[in-house]
């Protein structure tokens, strides 16, 4: 069976989360996450925060993301809408993908 084949559907570049963000909060569209199966994730110039689960990041709550993180795709819809993000002053570039 063939791997599936994925294409962006949304994009935000550049977002520094100093309050906990969803992906709402960060600029996307309802719809556009209704549409995603997976999302594909760069960290740059310091360290994020993410949880998959719902719950609120902080500093001592969720997964760390290093600066100059390669990319780290989520996959699943149900995780890809409960992603949240807090950092410092970390930077994130967010791609949301559905299947074609």
């Amino acid at each position: 069976m063939a791997e599936p084949t994925y294409q962006p559907i949304a994009s935000v570049y550049n977002q520094g989360p100093t309050s906990a963000k969803t992906l709402i909060g960060l600029g996307f569209t309802a719809a556009q996450i209704d549409k995603c199966e997976a999302a594909v994730i760069t960290v740059s110039t310091a360290a994020v925060s993410m949880t998959m689960d719902g719950t609120t990041p902080t500093a001592a709550n969720g997964i760390q993301l290093p600066a100059s993180l390669t990319p780290l795709w989520v996959y699943g819809r149900e995780l890809v809408r409960n992603l949240q993000f807090i950092s410092a002053s970390g930077l994130l570039n967010i791609s949301l993908m559905a299947r074609i």
